[in-house]
């Protein structure tokens, strides 16, 4: 929910220097110790819902005028309306109010620590942001991302990495309405009810920990498993050429369920997705990869078909199949009796953490500190409050 002049200083940003590190940020310590807030889109495109929870009070945040509040357990129902939002029978005219309580929150099953904010998504559907303490939502989303019963030191990498990243989120969005998305196109959250104590102290004993280059809090991304070998940034994003993340060998996430798979569909299907994503093909005769990254990932195949020959990004392939479907771009691919076969190795885009290769490095007595500078060689280990 940027501004369009938010929008123009970032891509202004990143054209004249994330060759390297010009569109990155510096660290900020937090004063006194004090934790940082993170704003979550927690649901979006929302046409209605119902909050529980007790002492519901509820703010216009404009004004900071209290609507009303509810001094009892009590649940309440929300839906955008011409002029404001409908809450139970009365419409407010507001597009936009926050809701405390004197516990946690509870939505659609889950519930929810910190202040909701409710706004105006589209004309006819609402957004609900979670704004809570940086820590209380590492601890939520471990169990999301990995196991917290997983080797202690795999979790607190996966704590700082994710840390890292929400802070980097924050500071690249100072612009925009929330930090971070819930879901794997940030990090996976979805509330408290993952929380348990092996999380909590993983977050604990890594408490304020970042990931930094050169005085910058990085871009900490990461995936599932890299398949042997982690991918460069530059591959996948060409603006964001990072020293640390240029690939490195991995061998320790074989164990991951997912190392090795294949997946098949049928020639017409195929032919039919890249028809409705905009592909200009007509019976498909032959596909060949025609370039590769360093790390063996597909990063540019050719399509033959009756129309002549046309070319697909890799990346673009696996978004158009299906990331669960087409694990990682780190495939071989054939056609044989009107099927297509692919076989292959990883999951995910293969950038930075490697979460299983986490996990067997740990297991095989590595701390946190050495797996974090195993898959972002160069970076230190700051503490910010």
């Amino acid at each position: 929910m940027g501004t369009a002049s938010a929008i123009i200083k970032r891509f202004t940003c990143c054209l004249l220097g994330s060759l390297i590190w010009s569109c990155s940020y510096p660290l900020q310590e937090s004063k006194a110790g004090e934790i940082p807030r993170i704003r979550v889109a927690i649901f979006k495109d929302l046409k209605s819902f119902t909050v529980s929870g007790k002492g519901i009070v509820l703010r216009d945040v404009k004004t900071y005028r209290k609507l009303f509040s509810t001094p009892a357990e009590a649940s309440l129902g929300f839906q955008a309306a011409p002029g404001g939002l409908r809450i139970n029978r009365h419409i407010y005219p507001t597009r936009l109010l926050s809701i405390s309580s004197e516990g946690q929150l509870k939505i659609k099953g889950r519930q929810f620590r910190g202040k909701l904010e409710i706004a105006e998504d589209k004309s006819d559907s609402l957004l609900i942001i979670d704004e809570l303490d940086l820590e209380q939502y590492l601890v939520g989303l471990i169990n999301l991302e990995i196991s917290s019963q997983w080797e202690i030191n795999a979790v607190k990498a996966q704590a700082v990495v994710a840390r890292t990243y929400a802070l980097y989120q924050k500071q690249r969005r100072q612009e925009e309405f929330y930090d971070l998305e819930a879901s794997v196109l940030d990090q996976v959250y979805a509330g408290s009810n993952p929380e348990d104590q092996r999380a909590r102290y993983a977050v604990r004993q890594s408490r304020g920990e970042v990931l930094s280059y050169r005085g910058r809090v990085i871009p900490a991304y990461f995936h599932s498993n890299c398949g042997g070998r982690t991918e460069a940034s530059r591959y996948l994003w060409s603006r964001e050429d990072y020293p640390f993340l240029q690939g490195t060998k991995c061998g320790f996430c074989t164990e991951a369920p997912d190392y090795f798979w294949s997946y098949h569909l049928p020639l017409r299907e195929l032919e039919r997705t890249l028809v409705k994503k905009g592909v200009r093909v007509n019976g498909i005769q032959s596909l060949r990869v025609i370039k590769r990254s360093s790390s063996h990932r597909v990063l540019l195949m050719e399509v033959t078909s009756k129309l002549g020959k046309t070319r697909l990004r890799g990346e673009k392939l696996r978004q158009f199949l299906g990331n669960t479907r087409l694990k990682s771009t780190n495939f071989q691919v054939k056609i044989e009796a009107g099927e297509v076969y692919f076989r292959g190795s990883g999951y995910g885009h293969g950038v930075g953490l490697c979460q299983w290769g986490a996990k067997g490095m740990a297991e095989k007595g590595y701390d946190y500190q050495s797996i974090l500078k195993h898959y972002y060689p160069g970076v230190e280990i700051k503490k910010l409050y």
